[in-house]
């Protein structure tokens, strides 16, 4: 009797299993839920506004899942590992654009279905890492600097704010440092050499030397929380991007965000996923996001430049933030862009050594 009801049971399971796998294999499936579609974003935690994005949702009735990562090192490994799949719309920095077409992982951008090319910025395209801007379209930019305390500093230690960084030797004070390799190694060598361009090994080694030295005085080597030790005034400086120190700087005045005058730019892009099976959803977002109002809105909580024109006459930050965002094309041409220009293990043996 029960091995009579063992088959039964395992009969019925079996042809759910078969019912089942019938519907998921069917187009029909999929028309049980009509309106139900669902887009994923890779982005930066703190770079898309939730509220924004909710409005889309209720405009529209897509769902939006986000997904996060801390580098572009770490999308690059999430889209390779997946080629694409259950990624749509991806926001990586500029140089992560080169490396994610070389491995096509993104798609071709038809902009006849978008309605602010005309208003993007023309400083922020055509660059070496997408020099027609097939893949990738600027979203926001910032620029790398020197964060202090005003009230430790003269005016006139604040000329050069990468000697703050990089030289000691007239009184002690603690520092954060940036914890990218890549970022890290191209402004100690900007900062021997006067440019970032190549890295042989007697350059590295020079590089290296420098960066042990140096670490005697970092407090610590963070990408997202130097603002927080030059707010409590654990730092005296601090390098970072741009918006975390002109964010802080609107809570704490004694915060000054020093620009030197060769320094480094991220542009960070939108790009779709070449595995994306929603481009016209992801046409209908971009078009949103674009919007003056749309920009201005994540420029002020961020404190990021934005990437239209429309959107520089609208921004009410401080009077630097206007400043930067409206640089001129000449100004910005002198800029650099970070970028991977040394062999990986060179670069990871390196990194290790120093924070060993």
């Amino acid at each position: 009797m029960k091995h009579i009801r063992f088959l039964f049971r395992a009969g019925t399971i079996l042809a759910w299993v078969v019912i089942f796998m019938g519907l998921l294999y069917s187009t029909k499936f999929f028309e049980l839920f009509p309106g139900k579609k669902t887009i994923t974003i890779a982005a930066w935690s703190d770079i898309l506004d939730p509220a924004i994005l909710s409005a889309f949702q209720k405009k529209t009735g897509v769902t939006i899942n986000l997904s996060y990562f801390s580098s572009n090192e770490e999308l690059l490994v999430k889209l390779k590992k997946t080629g694409g799949k259950g990624f749509d719309l991806i926001i990586p920095s500029d140089y992560a654009v080169k490396l994610l077409h070389q491995e096509n992982l993104l798609k071709k951008i038809d902009r006849s279905k978008l309605t602010f090319i005309e208003d993007l910025n023309p400083v922020l395209l055509g660059h070496e890492y997408d020099p027609h801007n097939e893949y990738s379209l600027p979203l926001f930019w910032e620029l790398f600097g020197v964060g202090v305390d005003q009230s430790f500093f003269t005016p006139d230690q604040l000329k050069d704010p990468w000697q703050l960084i990089f030289n000691h030797t007239s009184h002690p004070y603690t520092i954060t440092m940036v914890n990218d390799p890549i970022e890290m190694v191209m402004l100690a060598s900007l900062y021997l050499f006067g440019n970032a361009d190549t890295l042989d090994q007697a350059k590295l080694k020079t590089v290296e030397e420098l960066l042990q030295k140096q670490k005697k005085f970092v407090k610590a080597y963070v990408d997202f929380r130097g603002d927080y030790f030059l707010a409590t005034k654990n730092c005296a400086a601090i390098v970072s991007s741009s918006s975390y120190i002109l964010r802080a700087q609107k809570q704490f005045p004694f915060i000054k965000f020093v620009v030197p005058q060769k320094t480094f730019v991220t542009i960070e892009n939108c790009a779709l996923s070449r595995a994306t099976v929603h481009e016209d959803i992801i046409y209908a977002l971009l078009n949103y996001l674009y919007q003056p109002e749309s920009i201005v809105a994540h420029c002020e909580q961020f404190s990021f430049f934005p990437s239209t024109i429309s959107a520089l006459s609208l921004l009410t930050g401080n009077q630097q933030q206007r400043d930067l965002a409206g640089m001129n094309a000449d100004r910005f041409s002198q800029l650099l862009f970070f970028k991977k220009q040394m062999d990986q293990i060179d670069l990871i043996r390196t990194w290790a050594r120093i924070k060993s």
